[in-house]
């Protein structure tokens, strides 16, 4: 009898810890991805827009809205408006993909607010243009600034989310709307503030951006991709925001135990759905971090790993790419890498394409890396490989984590990294119930035009 009771405890000990062990996993689980979700999660409020709405009621909103800007003559107050116009497209297209993003309807209606959203930010550097004041002389100019340069931090972090939607070839296209925008927000601070307060005024904004322990990460993001399209004046100043910036990282890695923070790191670059290119960039910046910023140093060899996978991914992205179109795109912005130590490492995905010997501002075309291919012998034209390539099997060099020398690592296939390329599903062709005619609302909407612009009433000293 006591053997009975005996084996009976042992397994219900043995339950118990299975189904805790299990909650823990579960735990570790959510928290990999939990950094990443708070930081790419941006939501209408955090734009200064009202929750966008499909229907009758969208519609109505749409008029309203349109109304609204016909009627006002401020050019500071109008150049808003097209503002909120743009995050309320954006935060549309990622909408339409957030339920089902394979539907092709959901990628129609997609396109359509992307395409939307481009249209909107063109418009709003048009108004931006016609503004004669600096921000130091006009609080309303100041404000509209401020409200910008927010905005555009979070509108990168949503497209951030919406890339998590789409297929390698749509992330590149993607991206370009994302280099619009940037350019957008570059040249309204050109234009509309003093190069030595530009420095300042990103990093205050950057400093209370609401997420993670890690969103400083995006932050450092955005101030890379600025860097060139800001004057050269305010150069210094932004080296000494990001070294800034750099310092809050470090200031994150340690108040984290050693442990913790190499899971923590690693998992925020895994599960990110930011730019590849803008993450190898970071990631060599973390890993040449100043002596006395000595959390970041010792994650220095789990930077190496973290990057040479990143470059792995980026080189099976080119590799894989749908159309020469999109492996140009991403060959070109490769090419185009200022700091020296990244253009090195990325060199090797470039040499596959292009000729060693050809000069960085050679222009890629179509037909030029088309003949640079031939299809691999069981006939499948999407694989196709270099012909400088000697061994299929060798895709980059890999940089040893001990002594910074270059090896050759199997291919990115070989790895265990996926990247998500959903089969898109024709909703149309889905069997549906038979429901009555009915008015489509989303057919008056697209058909729905902007208000024209009324003279603009000049701005008052």
């Amino acid at each position: 009898m006591s053997k009975k009771i005996l084996l009976l405890g042992l397994t219900a000990l043995l339950a118990v810890t299975v189904i805790m062990a299990v909650r823990v996993l579960a735990q570790e689980t959510m928290a990999e991805s939990e950094d990443v979700t708070l930081d790419e999660n941006v939501t209408a409020t955090d734009l200064g827009v009202s929750e966008p709405t499909d229907g009758l009621f969208g519609f109505l909103k749409n008029i309203a809205g349109n109304v609204r800007y016909a009627l006002t003559f401020d050019l500071v107050k109008k150049t808003e408006l097209k503002l909120e116009h743009a995050n309320t497209a954006l935060l549309k297209a990622e909408q339409a993909l957030a339920e089902n993003p394979q539907s092709l309807k959901a990628q129609k209606k997609y396109q359509k607010y992307l395409q939307k959203y481009e249209e909107r930010m063109n418009q709003l550097q048009a108004k931006i243009e016609n503004i004669q004041e600096k921000a130091a002389d006009n609080p309303r100019v100041e404000r509209l600034l401020n409200r910008l340069t927010d905005n555009a931090l979070k509108q990168q972090r949503l497209m951030d989310k919406v890339g998590g939607y789409l297929t390698d070839d749509q992330k590149t296209a993607l991206q370009e709307k994302r280099e619009t925008a940037l350019t957008t927000v570059g040249e309204a601070l050109k234009k509309l503030d003093e190069a030595d307060r530009l420095p300042a005024r990103l990093e205050n904004i950057m400093e209370n951006q609401q997420g993670s322990s890690l969103i400083h990460l995006k932050s450092l993001e955005v101030i890379n991709k600025l860097k060139n399209r800001l004057p050269a004046e305010a150069a210094q100043g932004l080296e000494n925001a990001a070294a800034n910036i750099l310092k809050k990282i470090n200031q994150t890695a340690t108040a984290m135990d050693p442990a913790e923070r190499q899971e923590r790191f690693k998992a925020y670059f895994e599960n990110s759905n930011s730019d590849l290119l803008s993450q190898v960039e970071i990631l060599q910046q973390l890993e040449g971090a100043p002596a006395d910023l000595a959390s970041l140093r010792q994650l220095k060899s789990k930077m190496q790993e973290i990057k040479n996978d990143e470059v792995e991914k980026m080189d099976r992205i080119i590799e894989s790419a749908e159309s020469v179109e999109a492996r140009i795109k991403n060959l070109e912005r490769i090419r185009n890498v200022a700091d020296p130590k990244t253009k090195i490492l990325l060199k090797q995905i470039e040499q596959k394409f292009v000729s060693p010997e050809a000069a960085d501002n050679t222009p890629l075309k179509s037909e030029d890396l088309k003949e640079a291919y031939r299809e691999k012998p069981d006939g499948d034209a999407k694989e196709m490989r270099s012909d400088n390539n000697e061994n299929s099997q060798v895709r980059i060099n890999r940089t040893d984590e001990t002594d910074g020398d270059l090896k050759p690592e199997t291919s990115a296939e070989t790895r265990a990294m996926e990247v998500r390329n959903p089969k898109i599903i024709d909703d149309e062709k889905m069997p549906k119930a038979k429901k009555l005619p009915r008015v489509k609302i989303d057919d008056i909407l697209d058909n729905n035009r902007p208000a024209p612009d009324l003279p603009e009433k000049p701005m008052a000293n």
